[in-house]
């Protein structure tokens, strides 16, 4: 099974960071499943609070990539 943690799983939120990779991965993860590690979810909630800070996404935004 596959491990992702929060910076693989960012690049499909942020469309400029995607990549032919990240593409890849994505495909991966929908037919084998994948785990993050226990720390997954606060990683991913910070960088979405900094990227609001930096007026990168709304609020809104962050609050439907977290429900």
């Amino acid at each position: 099974m596959l491990v992702i943690d929060a910076s693989a799983a960012l690049q499909w939120v942020f469309k400029d960071e995607a990549s032919a990779a990240s593409d890849r991965l994505f495909e991966r993860v929908a037919v084998e499943g994948a785990s993050v590690p226990a720390v997954f979810p606060i990683e991913f909630a910070n960088v979405l609070v900094q990227a609001e800070r930096r007026k990168r996404v709304t609020a809104a935004y962050s609050s439907e990539r977290l429900a």
